[in-house]
């Protein structure tokens, strides 16, 4: 080819089908019409006897070679657009679209595409379902129904369809997805809290299998990149102690923080980066009742630093951390001369806010963020229940109606 065909193909190939002009294709072609053939004495064929050449290989026209590549580079292009359009599903843990919600009523189960939406029927029947809860790529929800032999793990997708039994349990105690989806973490027991258990469900309904740590184990759950199990575990006297293992539950080993009684290390939990562990414990500082703690803990699951927080000097409890998807903060129950309110605060014990209507029941807050985390779902119980939104920017509540008084499940969605 010549120069100027170079640069008009170039052209043409720089900009594309989608921004460059109709015509760039038509100015490569007919600068190819203007490339002369080849002098007769470059032909072999021209000057060497027959017998003693090869057989040409039949090759396309110079035309037909490039309407050929256009045809090529025009459908890679449209394949590349159709799969960059389409949602996929977002990474376990972070901010994330806030997609559809999922709450209890009255034994069934309801699904609705946002807070003011208007639900739908996701399961009935005379069985209890309670306590769904949202895979963390959203596409199943995972709920607790009570039949007569005592509970079953269900599974299901948010349209309804799919739905799988996946074990039969004495009761449960809670349970947690995996951060890849494909597994849960349930404690249960068939006693009471001195026995409870630990048992990995697999997803697609192929069984589970029991996790021997050697002790009563709650508040267990993976941590985000799914290479550890943190979770609470007797001791063999009268404290808790947190723990770590690897994920298939061996290699377990205690980390080393003080403990008090049999209750610390309640709500034991990761941060969605997986850095730190939050959990309560009966506090340390004078005159307190629960205090939360943050652990930091490095790749290998061993303790680095460890912050007992105090957020308000004058406040009795401050319990129950639930971080925010991004990692940077965490909601929890503050209680100061018997009322109890909402606190917003920061991992190292910095800019405490408190949001959201208040209450005197010391078990009348259920509350949740957003997945974009801009969001604070509140179900506050004082004589009735009822279901608060706040803005977390600016602290504004909004009492939500007409869907659930509880808080619910709430799916997230690629961005």
């Amino acid at each position: 080819m010549n120069e100027p065909m170079d640069r008009a193909l170039a052209d043409w190939l720089r900009d594309g089908p989608d921004q460059g002009p109709r015509e760039g294709l038509e100015r490569a072609l007919a600068a190819t019409r203007q490339v002369s053939q080849r002098p007769a004495w470059a032909i072999p064929e021209r000057w060497l006897p027959m017998q003693l050449t090869m057989q040409r290989v039949p090759t396309m026209r110079p035309v037909l070679l490039l309407a050929t590549v256009a045809l090529l580079i025009l459908t890679l292009i449209g394949a590349a657009i159709l799969i960059g359009s389409q949602r996929r599903l977002p990474e376990p843990f972070g901010l994330a679209r806030n997609g559809a919600i999922v709450f209890e009523r009255d034994g069934d189960l309801f699904i609705a595409d946002d807070l003011r939406g208007t639900s739908r029927t996701l399961t009935a029947g005379s069985d209890r379902d309670i306590a769904p809860s949202f895979s963390n790529q959203g596409d199943r929800i995972a709920f607790i129904r009570d039949v007569d032999e005592g509970i079953q793990l269900m599974s299901v997708r948010p349209d309804g369809s799919d739905l799988k039994t996946l074990g039969t349990f004495p009761s449960f105690d809670g349970f947690r997805w995996s951060p890849d989806g494909r597994a849960l973490v349930i404690n249960y027991t068939a006693t009471d809290p001195s026995g409870f258990r630990l048992a990995v469900v697999q997803a697609d309904g192929s069984g589970y299998r029991e996790v021997d740590l050697g002790r009563a184990v709650d508040w267990a759950s993976w941590r985000p990149g799914g290479r550890h199990l943190a979770f609470r575990g007797a001791s063999g006297d009268a404290t808790s102690g947190a723990f770590i293992a690897d994920a298939d539950g061996t290699n377990v080993r205690r980390l080393p923080m003080e403990t008090a009684a049999r209750t610390d290390f309640e709500g034991l939990a990761w941060s969605p980066d997986g850095t730190r562990l939050s959990f309560m414990s009966d506090g340390k500082d004078a005159g307190m009742g629960w205090q939360i703690g943050v652990a930091d803990i490095d790749a290998m699951g061993d303790l680095t630093a460890l912050r007992r927080l105090h957020f308000d000097p004058a406040s009795f409890d401050e319990m129950l951390p639930v971080w925010s998807p991004d990692s940077t903060q965490f909601a929890f129950i503050l209680e100061k001369e018997g009322v109890l309110q909402i606190g917003i605060g920061r991992p190292d014990g910095s800019g405490l806010r408190r949001v959201g209507p208040t209450t005197v029941d010391r078990n009348g807050f259920g509350y949740a963020w957003s997945p974009d985390g801009r969001s604070l779902l509140i179900s506050r119980r004082q004589g009735t229940v009822s279901l608060w939104s706040v803005d977390v920017a600016t602290g504004e509540a909004t009492l939500v109606e007409g869907v659930t008084d509880k808080v619910p499940a709430w799916q997230r969605l690629a961005p």
